[in-house]
């Protein structure tokens, strides 16, 4: 709702030029970094006016450029950019980045946007439902909802429909350890509801 009401009275583009100015300051400082990963998201997500892929992924680039500081932020807003492009040939390019930001930081949404890009590109639900089930078994209480349903659309739906009804019975547990912060782990454009990262 905040969301919707920033953007509704041009909060977004007043905050975009504030953000602009932290960036020009000093782009590798502690505030320049946090103003870059905002300004990616915001091209990202289209909350300037209109959806830039390309402006987004050079944000991306620099936080990944200073993955020391920041972590996987870049790599994982970078790969997630990839995704909602939906070219098949960036497969190999997508899982290379969030495999990095696993590494470097146990990135759980990267373990998932892993599951959705087997999914979406190759149709391959078996290895999804493994980085679905890495994910929730990492801290993520959405991971264990994608691997049911990657289950039961591999086939599998013994097992896809007692992990769904785990999920449902477990969930309020499951929020309360909770790392993932948000059910965001993709969306596709500024008004999108359901999966985001």
């Amino acid at each position: 709702m905040a969301l919707w009401v920033l953007k509704r009275e041009g909060g977004f583009l007043k905050a975009k030029v504030k953000i602009d100015k932290v960036i020009e300051e000093n782009p590798r400082s502690s505030d320049g970094l946090a103003a870059l990963f905002l300004r990616a998201r915001g091209y990202e997500g289209g909350w300037y006016g209109a959806i830039d892929y390309e402006l987004a992924k050079n944000d991306y680039k620099l936080l990944i450029e200073n993955k020391d500081k920041v972590g996987s932020k870049g790599l994982l807003g970078y790969a997630r950019v990839l995704f909602k492009e939906e070219n098949i040939e960036s497969f190999d390019e997508i899982k290379r980045l969030c495999d990095e930001a696993i590494a470097l930081d146990g990135n759980i949404k990267a373990r998932a946007l892993i599951g959705f890009s087997y999914e979406k590109f190759n149709k391959d639900y078996a290895s999804a439902a493994r980085y679905y089930l890495s994910s929730f078994l990492h801290g993520s209480k959405w991971g264990l909802g994608f691997y049911s349903s990657a289950k039961i659309r591999d086939g599998k739906f013994a097992i896809g429909l007692v992990s769904k009804i785990a999920y449902h019975l477990m969930y309020p547990i499951l929020n309360i350890f909770d790392r993932s912060k948000s059910a965001i782990y993709y969306e596709k454009g500024p008004r999108a509801k359901g999966r985001g990262c």
